[in-house]
């Protein structure tokens, strides 16, 4: 599993846990990007998969994102959003 953390496209933090397949790094671009658009979206930059969370400021909108990759999407998607919900106490 790779886990990144981006704020305002600057990667803040990457992390590639033994046994990750080096190709994690380009699903989380293309996971990142996909938030960043809603349109049709070309697959060789975006992905429609879960495990990408949009990091929101009031006042500012979405200022980056924390992207996990290497589970099945939904399992990227459930890590990523148990992370956020226990850094914020929920």
């Amino acid at each position: 599993m790779t886990i990144d953390i981006t704020l305002k496209g600057h990667r803040l933090f990457l992390h590639a846990m033994e046994g990750t397949h080096p190709d994690n790094e380009n699903w989380i671009r293309r996971k990142n990007k996909t938030l960043e658009k809603d349109y049709d979206l070309p697959e060789s930059d975006y992905v429609l998969a879960g495990g990408a969370f949009p990091l929101i400021l009031k006042g500012e909108g979405q200022v980056g994102t924390i992207t996990i990759s290497g589970l099945p999407d939904e399992e990227d998607h459930d890590l990523v959003t148990t992370g956020i919900r226990s850094f914020l106490g929920a």
